[in-house]
């Protein structure tokens, strides 16, 4: 009889007269560690109240030609395309709940131990935030994905990887309705001459990367290069807002992480509650270069191509959850409850619909075994 909450004891005679010692709170063992959201509600970055038939913008993806002063001579004027459309689709989610009817008269009372009704709404909603936590990480155009929301991944595919190659040889993916490709804004676009060469391109660190003449440099010996490395190689500017401000690695990839910082005393290595993560909650969030380094339950350990996934990089200031619609209350679900008379009992219907706004894909790091 043990584990059925009544009528459990030593002897029968104690069995039959008495029951279990409950306890009054209910344990939530599902809760998990996701970064992501909580980063962008800092910030500011949740927009509610979005409307529209599509989440469009435009991007400028080259500057005027600069050309050296004639004396002189006659002047040409044409019109300068610099621009193009990005555009998403609205997507979403939902979750339901019935109570019925002699559900709610039976759990009622002193003899309800943990009252799971009363705040049924409140306990759904954490649940599904919780859930959100895996969606940022994946790729939206993936089959099995065209209702849900463009994660990270919607721009990380490639193919075709040169092993010696630090960052991936040939992106092929296309997001926002633009390809992902290197050169694709400009078919002759030559890397440090013309900006238009990789202002669609994520940074995709070759984290396995075998040098010509070399060794392989696996991440668990050379993790804090490859992050280095990518935390360079996304930086627009110096400043805040175009540089990659949060690391985001799978718990075995951070673990690695920083087994190797304990032996390297020439890494600058910051903790502690200065951090912004670590006030955020996430104590073990440390700091790399400037930039706060954790890992999130939400990573695969591996992506559509079967490649093993490290983690990622974000600029927090270049994604946004545009929110469709929106609740007065600002919460991230919508609920509707209501009264089924026909089957007697309450329906909770849940949905959030909108989509998660990278604004270039060349903000943002993949590290990942890709050759």
């Amino acid at each position: 009889m043990a584990g059925t909450g009544v009528g459990v004891g030593v002897s029968q005679r104690v069995a039959l007269t008495t029951i279990a010692k409950w306890m009054k709170k209910l344990s939530v063992q599902t809760t998990q560690k996701y970064a992501l959201l909580k980063k962008l509600q800092m910030h500011g970055n949740i927009e509610y109240g979005c409307h529209g038939g599509e989440l469009r913008w435009v991007v400028k993806y080259r500057d005027h030609d600069l050309a050296g002063h004639v004396d002189g001579a006659p002047k040409q004027f044409q019109r300068v395309k610099t621009t193009f459309n990005a555009a998403l689709p609205w997507r979403g989610y939902e979750s339901s709940d019935v109570i019925t009817l002699k559900e709610k008269y039976e759990h009622g009372g002193q003899e309800a131990v943990v009252q799971i009704f009363n705040n049924r709404e409140a306990l759904i909603r954490d649940g599904l935030q919780r859930q959100l936590g895996r969606e940022w990480f994946k790729d939206g155009n993936a089959t099995g994905n065209e209702q849900t929301f463009h994660g990270i991944e919607s721009f990380g595919s490639m193919t075709g990887q040169t092993a010696a190659d630090e960052l991936a040889t040939t992106l092929n993916d296309t997001y926002a309705g633009t390809s992902t490709s290197y050169t694709s804004l400009k078919s002759n676009a030559v890397k440090g001459t013309d900006e238009e060469y990789g202002v669609w391109s994520p940074v995709v660190v070759n984290s396995n990367r075998t040098p010509s003449g070399g060794s392989l440099r696996n991440w668990e010996d050379y993790a804090d290069e490859y992050i280095r490395l990518g935390l360079i190689e996304a930086d627009y500017g110096g400043v805040a807002g175009e540089m990659v401000d949060l690391v985001l690695l799978t718990k075995t990839a951070f673990r690695q992480f920083l087994n190797i910082a304990d032996d390297k005393e020439r890494i600058n290595l910051s903790r502690g509650s200065e951090l912004e993560m670590v006030r955020l909650g996430f104590k073990n969030a440390v700091e790399l270069d400037g930039v706060p380094v954790m890992w999130d339950n939400g990573i695969a350990a591996t992506d559509g191509a079967s490649d093993t996934v490290y983690g990622y990089g974000f600029n927090c200031s270049k994604v946004k959850l545009k929110i469709l619609g929106g609740s007065k209350s600002k919460s991230l679900f919508n609920a509707r409850v209501t009264w089924n008379d026909d089957y007697a009992a309450t329906r909770l219907y849940f949905h959030l619909l909108g989509n998660l706004c990278f604004e270039s894909p060349r903000h943002f790091i993949k590290f990942a075994a890709i050759s």
